[in-house]
């Protein structure tokens, strides 16, 4: 379920930072979603890191 979130995030992200209709902020307001969006960026990369695979070999097992 929390992967929906992800369709949601990234379309309003480019929605914000459309070059073809710039929206105008405020400075405070432009850092504050300029480090909101790179911190989602950031997340769904670690996200996106596939989790590390047990060898079939492993000392002091014996063969099949």
């Amino acid at each position: 379920m929390a992967k929906y979130g992800w369709i949601l995030a990234f379309p309003a992200i480019a929605v914000l930072f459309n070059p073809l209709v710039p929206m105008a902020f405020a400075r405070s307001a432009f850092l504050t979603l300029y480090v909101g969006c790179l911190a989602t960026f950031l997340l769904s990369l670690g996200m996106a890191m596939p989790a590390p695979r047990l060898s079939m070999c492993t000392p002091g097992s014996e063969s099949l």
